[in-house]
This record gives C-alpha cells, structure tokens and sequence, in this order.
C-alpha cells in the first residue's frame, strides 16, 4: 500500500515478479478488478492457462469459470491447483491484483465487493504469512513461503484503506499481511532508472539521470511522470543508448503527458 504515484506498481512489476521468474518455479496471473473483479480475474486466469482457445471458446470458458465462482461451486484455490497440476514444472501460484482500490472506485455494491473478497480469500490456506516492512524483504519472504503454493499479492492507495477493512474477514489478512511504501529516496530512484537498463543492455548518457532526477523533483505525485518520460525515452534510443537530445525531444519531464 502506498499513496497515488509512491511506486506501488512498479515495486510488483519491476521488482517482485523478475526476481520470482528467476526461480522458474512460479506461475503469475496478474489483473486489475476493473468494472467486473470476477470477471477480470476469470479472464486472467483462462487467457493465462488455456491459450490454445479461440475467442468464443476463450468467452465462454470466462463465462462458465464465473458462474462457478460466484455460486460458491469451486474456489479459487481448487483452480489454482488445478493449473498447477497442468504445470508440471511450476510449485507456486502467484496472483497480482493492481490497483486494488478499483473495487471500490467504480461503484461496486456491497454484496460484490464481498463475493468477489470470499472469492479471493478462497485462495488462502494459511491464515499466518511471514509480515514484511523493508522493501527487498518482499521477495525474500515470497521465495522463503515453500509451504504454501499459492500467494496473493494486492496494490492499493493508503486512502482506500478505510473501505477495504469494513469487511471483517479481509480486514483480518490485511492487518497481518501489509508493506506501506513510503516516498522513494533518490538514490533508490537512481537505482529504479539504472537497474532495468543495465539488464537489458542499455546505456544512459552521462548525467542524464541526475537531470531526469532534478526534474522530477520530491513530489510523491510526480513518479508517473518520471515513468512516462523513461517509456518515451526508452522508444526513442539511439544505438541502444538513452540520450539528452530524446530528453530535450519529448520536451523533458513536464511535457511526458
């Protein structure tokens, strides 16, 4: 959890998810709730596990896995396990949910919103988990959980948190299961911008970061902005090398929007 813009996203995705998919072992369904939650996250998980189906079959596969869980006729533990056994070389099931905060942005009625969290807390067959409050903690801890194979890993803003413990059940995981991000320091800044390049084998001119970091300023609200302005960037590499004159191209920091 964190405010609007503190990296919640990119601690999961730039963070979380390579260093699982290092170990091979893992399979990873990732989805935002949405209009519909159950609906996304039968989509993610059908899209993810049945990929030799056409678009009507992909369709009602979606339908018929919702209809199951909603009536309470499998859980969401049963079909992760189900895929599991299909995968023979993966031991543990990860499901992301982004933005978390959409269950209850996009006008959901109380009775969704629970179904969809009894569906969710279906999933977890162990009440306890490892509580993490660094960072980096956060992958160790999910590499250490051997004894559970399925894990559930949510984002959302710190301003949604009210809404989401008046359900006593799901207030209970969350009270024992939470990473509060804070602003990010410049230096972990520096290191979110290197980091991803060196991987791939990109290189960044000489104090451009320093100058994307100047720019951007301290405001928790201005990440997005330096991830937008890091995408155009990224499109417009020359020689596999990030440049000030695509900086200066994509009008710096404040025109990336």
């Amino acid at each position: 959890m964190g405010a609007s813009g503190s990296g919640k996203s990119s601690v999961i995705f730039a963070g979380l998810i390579p260093n699982l998919r290092l170990e091979n072992d893992w399979y990873i369904v990732s989805f935002r709730p949405g209009k519909n939650p159950i609906q996304s996250l039968a989509a993610a998980f059908i899209s993810s596990s049945k990929t030799e189906l056409d678009e009507s079959e992909r369709l009602f596969e979606i339908r018929s896995l919702v209809q199951k869980l909603e009536q309470g006729n499998v859980s969401l533990l049963d079909v992760a396990q189900k895929i599991l056994h299909d995968q023979a070389k993966k031991s543990h099931f990860l499901i992301v949910i982004d933005q978390f905060e959409e269950l209850y942005t996009f006008g959901h009625d109380l009775e969704s919103q629970y179904t969809f969290l009894d569906v969710l807390l279906s999933l977890i067959s162990q009440p306890k988990h490892e509580i993490v409050d660094e960072e980096h903690m956060l992958v160790k801890s999910m590499l250490k959980c051997n004894e559970a194979p399925t894990h559930l890993v949510l984002t959302m803003r710190t301003d949604f948190l009210a809404q989401a413990i008046t359900y006593r059940p799901f207030a209970d995981i969350i009270q024992d299961n939470n990473l509060i991000l804070g602003p990010m320091t410049a230096e972990e800044l520096k290191r979110v911008i290197i980091t991803p390049a060196q991987r791939q084998g990109i290189t960044i001119e000489t104090h451009l970061v320093s100058r994307l970091l100047d720019n951007v300023g301290q405001e928790p609200g201005n990440l997005p902005l330096l991830q937008f302005a890091l995408d155009l960037l990224w499109k417009r590499q020359t020689n596999r090398t990030l440049t000030h004159v695509a900086y200066e191209a994509i009008g710096g920091i404040d025109g990336a929007h």
